[in-house]
């Protein structure tokens, strides 16, 4: 029966743990905002907003420079920037000058949801600038950045509503080289998230411990 009760209570450790931190199982991006330049522009879903959770998402198209381009349908998501035209956000392994950007992950502990969104990036007048990844530009950031403008991978943490699954999300990035070399972007984005529910397999386990538990018990008792 000791014996017993010791597997029983690592088995209940585990399984709490189990509840508590989970893999996310979706996610779906519904809006949010970007600013840099004393520029702002309003994030609107686009054909792959429901994200591919450990794989990459959008395509880069082809990017003429001018305003009437509608990138929705190889994006993530879209926005206007001002004078700066259409922009469409991708996840990608590289942006063309870094490499090595993890796709898209993530966990949920009771209301905490926490992020890899490293793959994040911009796609602007045939340009690709990865901006998922924080900077030391921001005040408590657990980065170091030095001249050269080199971001660095952080998870990005944050509550959401563990009834309805909403989450918004904010971060900044500094841009590592191109035509805005060196500026602060600022992200804020809005959406939907799930976890990847206990296996029932934990359940099961647990139903038939506690059954042989209490049939030590009763004979224990005899």
């Amino acid at each position: 029966m000791k014996y017993l009760n010791i597997i029983l209570a690592i088995f209940a450790l585990v399984l709490t743990g189990s509840i508590k931190a989970a893999p996310i199982a979706s996610l779906e991006i519904t809006g949010g905002n970007f600013s840099m330049a004393g520029a702002v522009g309003v994030i609107h879903p686009g054909a792959y907003a429901n994200m591919t959770v450990g794989g990459y998402d959008g395509v880069i198209s082809p990017s003429p420079a001018h305003t009437e381009y509608d990138y929705t349908p190889y994006s993530i998501a879209t926005f206007e920037f001002g004078y700066f035209g259409p922009v469409s956000i991708i996840t990608a392994p590289t942006d063309g000058v870094n490499s090595g950007f993890a796709p898209l992950s993530g966990d949920i502990t009771n209301n905490t949801l926490t992020l890899d969104l490293s793959s994040w990036s911009m796609l602007w007048c045939c340009q690709l600038f990865n901006l998922g990844s924080s900077s030391d530009l921001v005040a408590g950031s657990r980065c170091v950045t030095d001249t050269s403008f080199t971001n660095c991978s952080t998870p990005i943490i944050t509550t959401y509503d563990t009834a309805t699954g909403e989450f918004t999300a904010a971060w900044k990035a500094v841009v590592t080289y191109g035509a805005f070399r060196g500026q602060l972007a600022s992200w804020s984005i809005t959406g939907n998230v799930s976890a990847v529910p206990v296996p029932a397999a934990l359940w099961l386990m647990g139903s038939g411990l506690i059954a042989l538990a209490g049939l030590a018990s009763r004979r224990n008792k005899i």
